[in-house]
């Protein structure tokens, strides 16, 4: 009986043991197929690590000629929007080489314009889009420089106390040179 009741025991455990064996080569296999998965998935991130490492090579090189652009376009932007100008007497201008007199019969009829070889350095430097006023603060002005008429005024009944620039832009059109014959 003993006997009968530990064979049929063992019978029972083998089948068992069989499902076992079914579950364990069944997950193996799963393993593997994950292991197949991530691999693949590595090499996936490898090639992803090389296209951005080119593609931040070609940021770094597109950002140094958009720098390079950007400063190219700031000089030029500083050139269009820098402007000169000065005043004073009708002798000082002559003494310090801005103004000739042109034209006229010994000096009569002769009119003050401004040299062609003039000196840039006694001009006082400014940004257009920053300065529409230049302070006088004499009896009369006079420009020199051709500049349109309706683009600026001069401020002032007795005394000219400013040159008021309404329209920078057609104002500085014709000459970014401004010269300005006082008393």
């Amino acid at each position: 009986k003993k006997i009968k009741y530990m064979k049929a025991k063992l019978a029972n455990s083998n089948g068992q043991l069989n499902d076992l064996e079914k579950v364990v080569l069944n997950l193996t296999k799963q393993a593997e197929d994950r292991e197949v998965k991530i691999l693949g998935m590595k090499s996936e991130l490898s090639d992803l690590g090389v296209a951005f490492d080119e593609l931040y090579a070609a940021y770094e090189a597109n950002i140094e000629v958009i720098s390079e652009k950007n400063e190219t376009i700031e000089k030029q932007e500083d050139m269009l929007n820098t402007a000169y100008y000065v005043y004073g007497s009708k002798k000082e201008l002559k003494k310090n080489n801005v103004t000739t007199n042109d034209g006229g019969f010994i000096g009569i009829g002769a009119s003050k314009k401004l040299k062609a070889d003039f000196n840039k350095d006694y001009f006082t430097k400014i940004d257009i889009t920053e300065i529409k006023e230049i302070p006088l603060g004499v009896k009369k002005a006079k420009l020199i420089t051709t500049h349109p008429a309706g683009s600026y005024e001069l401020i002032g009944e007795d005394n000219i106390e400013k040159i008021k620039i309404s329209n920078p832009t057609e104002f500085w059109s014709v000459s970014k040179y401004l010269v300005i014959q006082t008393k």
